[in-house]
């Protein structure tokens, strides 16, 4: 609000005039010479003026009955109307300033002009009617009266013409806000080709687009899309039929009957000439309904023919009978078929490219590998051994099935592990035999193949260790034979080789025949004997390959990073050292902060989110958004909007038709439900009506948002609670003494930091004050990871050898700082082992920006090469579209919101590009992008109106408030009643009176 509104508020809620008031006084003696009547009780005097109290109670009165009113008429909490009682005193303050402060720059008004001004007073318009007899009696009996009422309306009339000047004065340029706004407001549509980091790695070659393409043109038949039709549908399915009557046959066959013949009756109004939106409109048809001949809606309950006749019907035409739903019958239009189909490449592109970026993973990898393998397997040749090995796999093993005798013999060997102590009985107690015989047969299996397993690894390690061979229990496990393997190295591919070579090599090279235990059978080995030369294979080498392949990755970062080094040295210099001593004022103890009531309920309101629970709503909206661009499809949405509303307020189920209609997959199955939300979560336009509205509310006509229209019904709508002061001032006062300690302390620093002349200056100090000092150093360039302190540093850098830092830097928990600059060490060109790491590091992040880099200069070749747009963009499963993007916000999922913003809505210093100009390369923090503004239209004229006002408004006050403190040191304010003194004013003074 204003300063021009608060004023002729509290002017229009006085109860009467100064001039009846003065008059009511002097007519009392009678027409003698008036007595200088004794003064009225004030509640605040401001300079040498008073507020009388009087006057202050029934204003105030006024400002709280109609904040009430303006909140339904409800009570209002006690320290609501401290609020508004301290708000409404905070504007009479203002009045007396600006009368005081007008008398003192000779702002005056002329005794005709608030004359004029007296003429207007009920006084003198006895039933409303000017009578001009009692304005010249008045004016020639009672002189004193009427000259100091006329005095009192000059004073005003000069606060109020002061007044005027300062809101001409401080008003903000229209222009600046106007800009301001409209950039606020603004929404644009861009396309977008989009190329992202996270994509583009550069571990691996990136796929090219020709590759994609010719990919595409190869594979064709892999993309094959079976037929797709679009549809509406009308659920024929109102009167629902009751749970209990659907557990009934005969009732669930009659219901089902009359909606089969509502669906029939509808068909035949089609069939002589009605529309379909006319003959279903009371059912809400849902357009927009995708059908594919593998995927069907989980409500089509219909034959496998009628199904199949949804894509052979032409566009435009209903099916010619009724299809069954899980709830009664849908009557389906179909509005377009395609016909199987191969995929466009748009369609596809993102899958191949991904498979394409696999394939040249693994075989950027595999072939670097095996390169490496084939420099390097010579000079890895070594001693090794040949080794024979055979495995008895227990899966392997056939033992039959066991007889009775073996069942209740392990019954009886292993009884303890089925018997329990029962403490009724008192005693042991074993489960029948009959009740674990299956658990007793799949023990018994597993036992009797371990079994069999361990012997014939035994049999076989007896031949083996004999010299000989057994080709008979050899059959009945895995044998091998494999080539010589080098000393430490897999004897063989798969588990049981890795397995059994952990043991071989323990001792150096193997000798003889052993036998080891797997968890799932057993391996024999026999040593073959030592070999002097053995080459590794491929697989054996991969260790020492992956060494290999890491030292030539780090080669190959040194040498780029070399170049990099070789470019630009400095690049990577050791900057100036600052040589630097930092002072800390500390905070005291907050025990030792002295506060007043006044101080800790400011304290609260000022921070009244910490210690408030906000206004909050829960309610439920269905969502019937267009189904394409234009005014028809905006049209059909509201139609069908409002057709819904209507059955809702007939009494159909909220719920019900929310799962059946809407558009917001989010919360169409539970009943349209968004939970409780406070202000600022939901869009403009859907948020203002749902906080207008009470429990059991629904919206007389649809909300339309950028997303399309909701029907909204408020199931709760919480207000605001603020809990009294008394309930939380132990926390307030916490928070307010450090905070204040905090003040005190960064006040004392910042006064010293702005009369200290240099760094002697700072020591005695210092030193005189007790503070902390410590000397230092930083090198200029180097990064700060502590964010909070960066800031410091920033402003360190702007200080000259022998300066005092002029501003203090204050950091939670460590007071406040102040700093001088003893001397700077100048920067040096670093060596190259100086500079590795640091060069090594930039190197190896510019991986990605490198192969991004060559991403987009192919996509210009292709652009020079006559390649459109659109086509470049579908290999990119494109264009990507971003809708309602704002200013500061960026592209989703890539930010960049300084670039997007300079060329989607322009600066100061370049405008925004035209509608449909294809922008250049923009470098944004996920990636590249050039993008395309499809639409920006200017904000509405009434939003763009209220924008303005609410910011001129907070400008304007702002302003005034600064210009109001410095009145309150001319004019001393000094508030008499001590509850409105301790009241704190929240935000601007008299925003919010009513």
């Amino acid at each position: 609000m204003n300063s021009r509104r608060i004023l002729s508020i509290i002017m229009l809620l006085a109860a009467a005039s100064p001039l009846a008031q003065a008059l009511a006084q002097s007519s009392t003696q009678g027409g003698a010479s008036p007595r200088t009547p004794a003064p009225k009780p004030a509640i605040a005097t401001v300079g040498v003026r008073r507020v009388p109290k009087e006057e202050f109670e029934q204003r105030a009165a006024v400002a709280v009955a109609q904040f009430a009113q303006r909140n339904g008429g409800k009570d209002l909490p006690g320290e609501f109307r401290d609020l508004i009682r301290r708000q409404v005193l905070e504007g009479m303050i203002r009045i007396q300033l600006l009368a005081q402060e007008a008398a003192r720059t000779n702002v005056t008004v002329d005794p005709l002009t608030a004359e004029q001004q007296m003429k207007q007073d009920p006084f003198f318009n006895p039933n409303g009617k000017y009578d001009e007899s009692r304005f010249l009696a008045v004016k020639t009996t009672q002189p004193a009266a009427f000259n100091a009422a006329r005095e009192n309306v000059r004073s005003q009339l000069a606060a109020r013409k002061l007044n005027e000047q300062l809101e001409s004065r401080f008003a903000p340029a229209d222009a600046d806000l106007r800009a301001s706004a409209m950039r606020t407001l603004t929404r644009a549509t861009v396309q977008h080709l989009s190329l992202r980091r996270a994509d583009i790695n550069g571990g691996y070659p990136e796929p090219r687009e020709l590759a994609v393409v010719n990919y595409y043109k190869s594979h064709q038949t892999e993309y094959l899309r079976v037929d797709r039709a679009t549809v509406t549908v009308a659920f024929v399915n109102t009167p629902g039929i009751s749970d209990s009557l659907r557990a009934v046959p005969a009732a669930l066959q009659a219901w089902t009957s009359r909606m089969r013949s509502i669906a029939d009756s509808l068909l035949a109004e089609i069939a002589k000439g009605r529309t379909f939106e006319e003959a279903t409109a009371a059912l809400g048809p849902r357009p927009g309904v995708v059908l594919a001949a593998d995927n069907f809606p989980g409500y089509w309950q219909g034959s496998a023919a009628q199904s199949a006749a949804v894509f052979k019907t032409k566009p435009g035409e209903p099916l010619r009978e009724p299809i069954p739903a899980t709830e009664g019958f849908v009557l389906v239009r179909v509005d377009d078929v395609k016909p199987a189909h191969i995929a466009q490449i748009g369609e596809v592109s993102r899958e191949i490219r991904n498979l394409l970026r696999r394939d040249a993973r693994l075989n950027h990898a595999l072939n670097e590998a095996r390169a490496v393998y084939a420099s390097l397997k010579d000079s890895l040749a070594g001693p090794g051994a040949k080794v024979r090995y055979a495995f008895a796999d227990t899966a392997r093993m056939a033992v039959g099935e066991p007889t009775a005798d073996d069942v209740d013999h392990y019954y009886r060997g292993h009884l303890a592990d089925y018997s329990t102590f029962d403490t009724k009985a008192g005693g042991i107690v074993a489960r029948p035999l009959t009740e674990v015989q299956g658990e007793i047969r799949r023990h018994w299996i597993h036992e009797q193949r371990q079994t069999q397993a361990r012997l014939l690894a035994e049999q076989v390690h007896r031949a083996w260790s004999a010299g000989k061979r057994d080709p008979a229990a050899e059959a009945k496990m895995e044998s091998h034979e494999p080539a010589a393997a080098p000393v430490g190295a897999d004897v063989d591919t798969g588990m049981v080789a890795r397995a059994l070579s952990d043991t071989l090599w323990k001792n150096g090279v193997p000798s003889g025949t052993g036998m080891l235990s797997l968890g799932r059978g057993w391996v024999v080995w026999q040593s073959l004997g030592k070999v002097d030369k053995v080459i590794p294979s491929f697989e054996q080498a991969r260790p020492a390959i992956g060494a290999a392949m890491e030292a030539r990755r780090r080669a190959e970062a040194e040498a780029g990073a070399r170049k990099l080094y070789e470019k630009d040295p400095m690049r990577f210099g050791l900057g100036e050292v600052v040589h630097f001593v930092r002072a800390m004022s500390m905070p005291m103890d907050i025990l030792n902060v002295k506060l007043t009531r006044a101080e800790v309920a400011k304290y609260r309101q000022d921070h009244i989110d910490r210690f408030s629970a906000p206004e909050e709503v829960r309610a439920r909206h269905i969502l019937i958004s267009p189904k394409g661009p234009g005014p028809v499809a905006d049209k059909a949405a509201h139609d069908k909007a409002l057709a819904l509303t209507a059955r809702i307020k007939a009494g159909e189920d909220f719920g019900k038709l929310c799962r059946e209609n809407s558009d917001d997959p989010a919360t169409k199955d539970k009943g349209g439900d968004l939970g409780m939300f406070g202000r600022g979560a939901m869009l403009d336009a859907f948020e203002k009506a749902a906080f207008a509205m009470q429990p059991g509310d629904l919206t007389n006509e649809p909300v339309k948002t950028e997303v399309g229209y909701h029907i909204i019904r408020c199931e709760e709508h919480l207000p605001a609670i603020l809990q009294p002061l008394d309930l939380v001032y132990t926390n307030v006062a916490s928070e307010c003494a450090q905070a204040k300690a905090d003040t005190i302390a960064h006040l004392r620093a910042d006064s010293l930091a702005r009369v200290l002349r240099d760094p002697a200056d700072g020591r005695r100090a210092a030193a005189k004050l007790g503070l902390q000092t410590l000397n230092l150093e930083y090198r200029r360039g180097e990064p700060t990871t502590i964010t909070n302190v960066q800031a410091f540093f920033k402003g360190l850098d702007q200080v000259k050898p022998g300066q005092v830092m002029r501003q203090a830097f204050k950091v939670r928990g460590q007071g406040t700082w102040i700093a001088w600059v003893d001397s700077i060490t100048p920067p040096t060109k670093p060596t190259w082992e100086e500079a590795r790491n640091r060069a090594v590091d930039e190197y190896d992040r510019g991986a990605s920006q490198r192969a991004l880099d060559a991403k987009k200069a192919e996509l210009d070749s292709l652009f020079a090469a006559g390649w459109s747009y659109d086509s470049l963009a579908a290999l990119w499963n494109g264009p990507e579209v971003a809708r309602d993007i704002s200013p500061g916000r960026g592209i989703p999922g890539l930010g960049g919101s300084g670039a997007v913003d300079s060329v989607t809505f322009g600066t100061k210093a370049t405008p925004a590009i035209a509608l449909g100009e294809k922008s250049g390369w923009l470098d944004l923090p996920n990636g590249s992008t050039r993008l395309i503004v499809l639409s920006r239209p200017e904000p509405p004229k009434d939003q763009l109106g209220a924008r303005l006002q609410n910011l001129r408004a907070a400008e304007l006050e702002r302003r005034l408030r600064e210009y109001f403190a410095g009145l309150e040191k001319r004019y001393p304010v000094r508030i008499l009643d001590a509850k409105l003194r301790e009241t704190a004013v929240p935000g601007p003074a008299v925003g919010d009176l009513p």
